[in-house]
């Protein structure tokens, strides 16, 4: 017999259904039925289609947020999950708006739940010891003990070393037009110009040198390939550059 229009269960029931729902059995039942349901092409095109363009209010990502957080632990994401929402971000740029949002979700996060924020801490520390974060310790045969963020740096300082060449590391701070500040990697005085390393030509490093070489520093930059032939070089030239 339908129920008549209007009716509403009392919290009793809606306690009840809820539990019931939650029931490992009836999960299970549940999650078969739409594995059958979504085994054709066109049934997940169906839901593709009709979910494009919607997204949830507000007071509904709140009771989601709370639903899941109740529940002690996040639902865990396959790899492949991972890859795909990975695929889809790549080259996207957020908007201010939305890592305003991500901030601000962050910090009310942190301040209800202070064991995340520990997590978080461990794991950048961990990383900042790790094979990403090492530093190439160097005395320089200026008797300088310097540390190196890479491991090309390190090499680069060796095989002028070796050519008897004279060189600072991070010497220089150039005020940039914009307002910021730049520091080359080495400074190469009978050169006349500055030398950075770079292992791939992030846009916000380049705009940085670009904005150097405006205002008249001279900058080379090296990639693996030039800094490899220059180094060669170098190691032949014993005590020959100056």
């Amino acid at each position: 017999m339908p129920l008549p229009l209007g009716y509403k269960h009392s919290p009793d029931t809606l306690t009840k259904m809820s539990e019931a729902q939650r029931r490992p059995d009836v999960r299970s039942r549940k999650s078969e039925a739409m594995k059958r349901v979504y085994q054709s092409t066109e049934a997940r095109e169906r839901t593709r289609l009709s979910s494009t363009g919607r997204h949830h209010s507000s007071e509904t990502r709140e009771r989601l947020s709370i639903a899941r957080r109740s529940r002690g632990v996040a639902p865990p994401v396959t790899a492949m999950t991972r890859a795909k929402m990975s695929a889809r971000r790549k080259g996207v740029n957020k908007s201010a708006l939305t890592r305003l949002r991500i901030s601000a979700g962050r910090r009310k996060l942190y301040a209800e739940r202070p064991d995340i924020l520990a997590r978080q801490v461990e794991t950048a520390l961990a990383a900042s010891l790790s094979k990403r974060g090492r530093r190439y310790q160097y005395l320089s045969a200026q008797g300088e003990h310097l540390s190196f963020r890479s491991s090309w740096e390190l090499e680069f300082a060796q095989a002028m070393d070796h050519c008897g060449a004279q060189w600072g590391y991070e010497t220089d701070r150039l005020l940039l037009s914009d307002g910021t500040v730049y520091v080359p990697d080495f400074k190469i005085p009978k050169w006349g110009f500055y030398v950075e390393i770079k292992g791939r030509p992030y846009p916000k490093g380049m705009h940085k040198i670009e904005l150097a070489r405006q205002a008249g520093h001279a900058i080379v930059v090296l990639d693996r390939a030039r800094l490899t032939a220059l180094i060669a070089f170098l190691m032949t030239r014993k005590k020959e550059v100056h």
